[in-house]
């Protein structure tokens, strides 16, 4: 088996070395072009199914935040201020102990797994098009 140093070495004329490298560098190139096709497939694919699993999360859990006691409480920040700063320490415990932590990661998670894949489609965008 020959590598490309033996190759290189072997062919006679300039010409020769000319198309050899002409050939390897096209290899090189479409091999990036599939690269580039498979990563954005795998993004337009990622943010779909990320999309699908927010809209569904948001559709399951949205209404669990929603009709939580942690809403009850938070407009008592506005009306009271001044009992709620006196008494600050109590208050953050309790709008901690009332805030719905699963819905909110059910929902965040997707949403997190979709800018990864958002991310990704616009560097494979970026790269497809300084590629040339």
């Amino acid at each position: 088996m020959k590598t490309l140093r033996t190759l290189f070495r072997d062919k006679r004329t300039a010409e020769e070395r000319v198309e050899l490298r002409e050939k390897i560098f096209s290899v090189i190139a479409s091999l990036r072009e599939k690269r580039l096709k498979r990563q954005k497939r795998l993004s337009y694919a990622g943010l779909f199914l990320s999309g699908v699993a927010i809209v569904s999360a948001v559709s399951t859990y949205g209404g669990a935040f929603a009709q939580s006691e942690f809403w009850s409480i938070v407009p008592l920040f506005f009306s009271d201020i001044l009992v709620v700063v006196n008494y600050w320490n109590e208050f953050s415990l309790l709008l901690l102990e009332t805030i719905p932590v699963i819905p909110i990661l059910l929902i965040l998670v997707p949403t997190f797994i979709f800018l990864l894949f958002l991310n990704m489609y616009f560097k494979t965008r970026e790269t497809h098009r300084f590629s040339y």
